[in-house]
């Protein structure tokens, strides 16, 4: 029996018989050492019971640390110490309070209540919740994007300091497959530690270097896959293992990668050392959150491989312990650690924390929407299920064999009739725990979370956070190229008519000998607006890219989102001006600016990169003839068209079973009849063998009378023949109802077999769901306004390298 005070409180227990909240619930922390799984489909309650157990972790001074893919997770910055409605109001959602009719003002005032009653509910007072704001720390990393607070997850390729070979071996091989599988996926090509020819050469390149003492960065990558530095890969001519084409051809990728502006945004940023990372100066835990929202399928494996290498290196460099010391949660992980045959990079990371973090006291819980989605050996690893509502009987269904699974595996006794009849009646927020360190499962609510369930936030929004998170590490790391002393001007350079030249003020006073210079940003504002009726859709969107001056601009360069000298959302309308600091000197830009036609053909080029780049998507059902909505998760819609599915099998289902319940009926009805003649036919014969019984006894008193003898035989003869006939009758009336069972049993299996045929029928048409690609016409793309905003900035007078932005007060760090 754990302490209250030591223990987890995540809710309330429910009493199953009547569904009403009973006593507190609490989880031993360092149960989750054994780590564990959230199951629940979408609205269950999932992210919320997350979120709960980060903050009961936090306020333990215990640091967590979350990959968020989705953002959902991030929710849990959303910590108002006050629960005032002026807190709340920065992250309503407009349009929520429109459509109950109310001011944002109202809104805000009436989800403050909301939370603060939910909250009360549980505690005695709401102090706990500035505790939990006091005392804990909150990063939010954007890694491969230089707008929020970046990370660099790939500082260098170079040997960590602190390891060596003699120590450290399986470590340092294990890092160098895990890197080199991370940037084989971002390159498109096969990361396979053991298949891929293009892993096995760049591994045995970095081993080298390193065993050598050799320093290494890409461009010597690259120069060594042309012409590695050994002559063997095991016992074969490295020309035979891979061809200097073929390696050539390897170097032209991975040269594509790395040589493209967005992939500064992982390599610079604040270091992904988590012996740093998890604790403040001031002694705080921190919640880590990695959000990935903003990155695609590719860039998110290579971003979570590499997270999870540097946490697996360091979690081998701290002493053993059995209590939980650090949490990571991984938010929706599917795709991550899929089943056989499935193998992508960070599958073998996760794998391998979960086999080995628990001696080191690092616990791991992964949440997700079906355990089908996770690999059955990580399942057998986690000693924590909670199991939340579920869409249908088949998400049921695939919950329980997983869930038998891992029991199978652990030797664990699970009564699953009893585990499938309680998840059936889970109502949100209500979650069955299963816990292998418990005799019983357990069944509770989860208690109302202190920071503010918003929903998912946005880029936009999560930049907007960040800059509310004041920390010492939010220092904006940018790389900008050298400047030239003779670049600069006394006055703005020319420029065309078809430009808005926009001035921003100094607002951090600077008396250091360096020098103060305006730094020129091209800003493009474009607007999207998509009106369809099939599909029906509506979007309207604004664009909005920060470019440097260019002389020759190409769709790489509009691709970019790590260049930018300060962030738009950073800039105040109001402070844009056309005049200038005379005091300040210019960065020169090239002549093309003067040129209108440069101007339109810069526009002509954003626009076509637009049409051909840009583009809103929808699923279609096409039996059903139902789209889902703009941006809406195949998930959700397939959770949509699930329920339509089962409301119409219903219905078919019924229509069948009515049907056969008459011929059922029939054939019971002849089973009764016939039963109930052999039943008559029984009396009957024992009615018969009476009287036989009768003639017996009176034959001794007819022995002297031949004439009554004869009598008495031939009666008894009568009477047999008469039974015989009966019994005839029976034998026949019972295979007759042999052949009726034997008839209801094959009507059984036809409705069975019917209606699993529907239902099988009724699922395979989620195959023919669609993805559509709505693509904008040239009439529904405009380019707004293209504007050079010049920012003020310090430059250091001997290196001529910018330090520091004189309107946001940012540091550069080059």
């Amino acid at each position: 029996m754990i302490s209250l005070s030591n223990g987890l409180y995540l809710g309330k227990k429910i009493n199953v018989s009547t569904w009403k909240e009973i006593e507190e619930f609490y989880l031993d922390p360092d149960d989750l050492t054994t780590h564990g799984v959230i199951i629940g489909m979408t609205g269950s309650g999932k992210t919320g019971a997350a979120i709960v157990l980060i903050e009961e972790l936090i306020l333990k001074n215990i640091p967590v640390i979350i990959i968020d893919p989705k953002g959902d997770a991030i929710n849990i910055a959303l910590r108002f110490p006050e629960l005032s409605p002026k807190e709340f109001k920065k992250w309503i959602d407009p349009l929520k309070a429109e459509r109950d009719n109310m001011s944002v003002d109202e809104y805000a005032k009436r989800i403050s209540e909301i939370w603060r009653k939910g909250i009360l509910k549980y505690v005695s007072d709401l102090s706990i919740v500035k505790e939990l704001a006091k005392n804990s720390e909150i990063l939010i990393f954007t890694p491969g994007y230089s707008g929020g607070l970046t990370i660099s997850v790939l500082h260098d390729l170079n040997m960590p300091e602190k390891f060596t070979w003699d120590y450290d071996e399986e470590l340092l091989l294990e890092k160098i497959k895990n890197t080199v599988s991370a940037i084989l996926e971002l390159a498109n090509r096969d990361s396979d530690p053991l298949r891929s020819n293009e892993h096995i050469l760049i591994s045995r390149i970095i081993e080298y270097s390193w065993r050598q003492g050799i320093r290494l960065d890409f461009s010597k990558l690259l120069a060594f896959i042309m012409e590695p530095p050994f002559n063997k890969i095991g016992a074969i001519d490295i020309d035979l293992f891979m061809s200097p084409k073929d390696r050539k051809q390897l170097a032209i990728d991975i040269n594509k990668i790395i040589a493209s502006s967005s992939f500064r945004a992982w390599l610079s940023g604040v270091p992904l050392d988590f012996e740093n990372l998890l604790w403040s100066n001031e002694g705080k835990p921190r919640i880590i959150v990695f959000y990935l929202s903003h990155l695609d399928d590719v860039q998110k494996m290579f971003a979570v491989t590499l997270i999870l290498q540097n946490l697996y290196s360091w979690m081998f460099k701290q002493s053993g312990s059995s209590k939980l010391r650090t949490l990571l949660y991984f938010d929706e992980v599917y795709g991550y650690i899929p089943p056989y045959p499935k193998n992508p990079p960070s599958k073998r990371l996760l794998m391998l924390l979960m086999k080995q973090a628990r001696a080191f006291g690092l616990g791991i819980v992964l949440s997700t929407q079906n355990p089908v989605d996770i690999d059955y050996k990580a399942l057998s690893n986690a000693g924590i299920w909670m199991i939340g509502r579920l869409q249908t009987e088949n998400d049921k269904a695939r919950v329980m064999e997983g869930l038998k699974i891992a029991s199978d595996t652990l030797g664990e006794s699970l009564d699953i009739n009893e585990i499938s009849q309680i998840i059936t009646s889970l109502r949100k927020r209500m979650f069955l725990i299963h816990n292998i360190h418990e005799n019983k499962n357990i069944i509770f609510h989860t208690r109302w979370a202190y920071s503010y369930l918003r929903g998912p936030l946005t880029l936009l929004e999560v930049k907007k956070l960040i800059e509310e998170i004041n920390t010492r590490l939010s220092l904006k790391t940018i790389s900008l190229s050298k400047l030239d002393s003779s670049n600069l001007l006394s006055l703005p350079p020319k420029i065309s008519s078809e430009i808005t030249q926009l001035f921003l003020p100094i607002k951090i006073s600077d008396t250091s000998n360096n020098i103060k210079v305006y730094y020129p940003i091209l800003l493009v504002r474009a607007s999207v607006s998509i009106n369809r009726s099939r599909p029906p859709i509506s979007v309207e969107k604004e664009i909005v890219y920060t470019l440097p001056t260019l002389e020759n601009f190409s769709e790489h360069d509009l691709n970019k989102t790590a260049y930018t000298i300060i962030n738009p959302s950073n800039i105040n309308e109001k402070d844009l001006s056309f005049s200038w600091d005379k005091e300040l000197k210019f960065y020169d830009i090239p002549n093309v600016y003067s040129s209108k036609n440069f101007i339109r053909t810069l526009r002509k080029m954003i626009k076509d990169y637009i049409l051909k780049t840009y583009n809103v998507s929808v699923y279609r059902h096409k039996d059903l003839k139902i789209y889902s909505e703009i941006n809406e998760s195949l998930d959700n819609f397939l959770s949509r068209i699930n329920y339509q599915i089962e409301t119409k099998l219903k219905e078919q289902e019924e229509k069948i079973i009515e049907k056969y319940k008459k011929k059922f009926e029939s054939i019971r009805n002849k089973i009764k009849s016939k039963e109930e003649k052999i039943k008559v036919l029984n009396t009957e014969i024992k009615g018969l063998e009476r009287q036989l019984s009768l003639y017996g006894a009176g034959a001794a008193f007819s022995l002297f009378s031949k004439r009554s003898a004869y009598y008495k035989i031939t009666a008894t003869a009568r009477i047999r023949e008469r039974i015989n006939i009966k019994r005839e009758k029976i034998k026949s009336l019972e295979l007759e109802i042999k052949h009726l069972e034997s008839k209801e049993h094959i009507l059984a299996e036809e409705l069975k077999e019917k209606l699993e045929k529907i239902r099988k029928e009724a699922y395979l048409s989620n195959n023919i769901i669609e993805k559509i690609t709505i693509k904008p016409r040239k009439r529904d793309v405009k380019i707004d306004n293209i504007s050079i905003i010049w920012v003020p900035v310090i430059l250091e007078r001997e290196k001529m390298k910018i330090i520091k932005n004189l309107y946001t007060g940012e540091t550069i760090i080059n």
